[in-house]
């Protein structure tokens, strides 16, 4: 049986994997673990802490350019010129759109004043301030003529 001996490790070789050599001449790795200095953890910290700067900043970006990109579909919409009503004990949508255009069918203005209330209901509370889309009136009807 035979004995190997090491040399003592240099610090010129420590970083380096060593090759020995065995009896029956295969050669094995023998691999040093990594070991950081001060200024190596230092950059790596550097490296780890702009990574995560990098990830927050773009996730707040996605978040702005998102949330711009909803307000942008609202501003599209044009304006409604709207009266403002209080729903009264036992009063219906149906009875708000009769009163607000007489004469007209009152299922197109319920829908527009769900829509533009954003109720999820027809099923108003008594004391709700809801907006009504007052009907523009045109300058045929005012009477003036052109």
């Amino acid at each position: 049986m035979s004995t190997l001996t090491l040399p003592p490790v240099t610090a010129r070789g420590a970083g380096r994997p060593r090759v020995l050599s065995d009896p029956g001449g295969r050669h094995a790795r023998v691999r040093q673990p990594v070991r950081l200095t001060a200024r190596g953890r230092l950059a790596l910290r550097a490296v780890t802490a702009l990574a995560v700067l990098v990830a927050v900043t773009s996730m707040i970006l996605l978040g702005v350019l998102l949330g711009s990109g909803r307000a942008e579909g609202g501003q599209g919409h044009t304006s409604v010129p709207v009266s403002y009503h209080v729903v009264a004990p036992g009063e219906t949508l149906w009875a708000i759109a009769l009163e607000a255009e007489p004469g007209r069918d009152p299922r197109d203005l319920i829908e527009r004043i769900v829509e533009l209330n954003q109720l999820s209901t027809a099923n108003v509370p008594v004391g709700t301030r809801l907006a009504v889309p007052v009907r523009e009136v045109t300058p045929a009807v005012r009477g003036v003529t052109g």
